[in-house]
Formats: structure tokens, sequence, C-alpha cells
């Protein structure tokens, strides 16, 4: 998952984006971006089950935090 905040009319907003599907939501915190991104995850793999165990697979986990972004996994 990679996960950046975006400022802009309407305040601050987290973006959470899984690199394997492209699939990205938003949220006004951590958190909620992470739940968003969960949700719509659910629903793009409804058409592609295929994917889900390489979306879900547990790997090491890795962190890079800049200014920017912030890298999970």
């Amino acid at each position: 998952m990679i996960m950046w905040k975006e400022k802009g009319k309407e305040g601050e907003w987290f973006i959470a984006q899984e690199p394997i599907t492209g699939v990205a939501s938003q949220g006004r915190t951590v958190n909620e971006a992470y739940a968003n991104l969960l949700e719509a995850l659910e629903l793009y793999l409804e058409d592609y089950p295929e994917l889900r165990e390489k979306v879900f697979q547990k790997r090491p986990l890795e962190v890079k935090v800049d200014e920017a972004s912030i890298v999970v996994g």
C-alpha cells in the first residue's frame, strides 16, 4: 500500500493506493483512507477473484515516510 497526504481547498486528505491493482481511495485520516481502500478493493476483487490471494498475501513490512508519501509493504 502506498499512502500520501494532499492539501486542497477542502483541507487535507490521505490517499491510499494498492499498487498491484491500482485501486485507490481517500479519507480525512490515515485510518479512514485505509478502511476506504479495503472496501474499494473488496468491490474490485469481486470482478477479479484471481488477484485476491496476490493482493492480500502477507509480505514483509516496509515503511518509508517522507513529506510526500508513506509506503507500507
